[in-house]
């Protein structure tokens, strides 16, 4: 079983050459509550399970992960400890 709860997506076409336009057409007015209940039922869920088990991840998430744990820490402003942010 899985879920996917993201708005507009997973890092998928969720970018394009565009302005305010852009903002507009998301209709974000429209999806906060949809959104906000999702954030609230996750702060009110069951704690997830401890155990050994197996974990399937997809080809996004891998990429994401990767970049997040190894690309970020060989940055060369990290490094030489002069990471700005």
């Amino acid at each position: 079983m899985f879920q996917t709860r993201s708005y507009p997506s997973a890092h998928v076409g969720s970018s394009c050459q565009s302005g305010w336009e852009y903002v507009t057409g998301l209709h974000l007015e429209q999806e906060a509550p949809r959104v906000a209940e999702q954030a609230a039922a996750l702060t009110r869920a069951d704690e997830c399970p401890s155990a050994l088990t197996t974990v399937v991840l997809d080809g996004d998430q891998v990429a994401l992960q990767v970049h997040e744990s190894v690309g970020h820490p060989t940055e060369l402003d990290r490094v030489y400890g002069m990471e700005a942010s």
